[in-house]
């Protein structure tokens, strides 16, 4: 845990290592001229700092925070020191959103809130097992691998939406769930349409808001969203809703992870986007897969993973949808 702590805040930002013009006449940077350069004057992380605050447009609240973060953001760079010289692997590391977090706060982007599993009615339950069955079905049996090409990106295709970033929130499986329905819509109709993240994070009893969740659950929801009487925060109005969803899949966990993978990517040819997660081919197999900590984290917003060894655990679950 504390190890992918520290990656959060140094993981992979290439741009981050040329140049970043600095305004010193910017009140940020005159304030940390002020707090920081008397016993730093030399001191390279003050530079790294001060293109760190104007990349990333850092407006802290008081000297105290200037000092706080500048602490933080030279912890986080003696982390990505050790790996550029230690780490025989290809990943590149450099300044990230997160490079002056602390270690607590980074650790709430990893760690999960206290929950009880939902109750599923009887009818919810035969629906989620319908839901796996399905993805069974369609995944094993009717599906051939030998077909399956090196290389797919839907991103060139112009049906991914714009990587988001969801903030001081643990609410990643909204946005993987949105993506899918996003791209699945797109594919049926040549037309895109944003999906919103808000009402899954305010309506979808079996996910948890701000704590956490799974994507396939979303579509549980979702499919009886006409159904449903809402009482407390949730907001969301039927009469505007978009898409339905009906098709949903979810690939089971009942085989070899390393065997789910190539399944992932028949799947990923043959009807489109996995929720989050986009196949590639080059140097060294490997999966893109997309975040929703913003543009300016990893590639543009993405990671690359090792392909066929389940790396992450990428190879034990996943869930996509598929346009009526």
């Amino acid at each position: 845990m504390k190890i992918l702590l520290q990656i959060l805040g140094a993981l992979c930002l290439v741009h981050c290592a040329l140049s970043i013009d600095v305004d010193l006449n910017d009140e940020v940077q005159q304030r940390i001229t002020r707090v920081l350069e008397p016993g730093n004057a030399n001191d390279e992380r003050l530079t790294l700092f001060r293109q760190f605050v104007a990349e990333f447009g850092r407006k802290y609240a008081s000297d105290w925070e200037i000092e706080f973060r500048f602490d933080a953001f030279k912890k986080n760079m003696d982390v990505h020191d050790h790996f550029v010289q230690n780490e025989q692997g290809t990943a590149e590391y450099g300044m990230t959103e997160f490079s002056d977090y602390g270690e607590k706060e980074l650790s709430k982007f990893t760690s999960q809130c206290e929950r009880q599993a939902p109750e599923l009615t009887g009818v919810e339950s035969q629906s989620f097992q319908e839901m796996v069955q399905m993805g069974e079905e369609l995944l094993y049996r009717d599906l051939k691998y030998k077909d399956t090409p090196s290389s797919v990106d839907w991103r060139n295709k112009g049906l991914i939406s714009p990587v988001l970033d969801q903030g001081y929130c643990s609410s990643s499986w909204a946005y993987a769930a949105t993506t899918a329905l996003e791209t699945a819509y797109a594919l049926q109709t040549n037309h895109f349409q944003r999906l919103s993240k808000q009402q899954l994070i305010d309506c979808d009893r079996f996910n948890y808001a701000c704590c956490g969740g799974r994507p396939h659950m979303s579509y549980l929801y979702l499919e009886g969203e006409d159904k449903r009487i809402y009482e407390g925060p949730c907001q969301f109005d039927q009469k505007k809703a978009k898409v339905k969803v009906d098709k949903r899949y979810t690939i089971a966990t009942n085989v070899d992870p390393i065997s789910n993978e190539v399944v992932y990517a028949k799947y990923l040819n043959d009807i489109g986007p996995l929720v989050a997660i986009i196949n590639a081919d080059g140097f060294r197999p490997n999966w893109i897969i997309k975040n929703s900590w913003g543009p300016k984290w990893g590639e543009n917003g993405y990671i690359r993973v090792a392909k066929g060894v389940n790396t992450c655990g990428v190879g034990w679950i996943a869930s996509g949808v598929t346009a009526l």
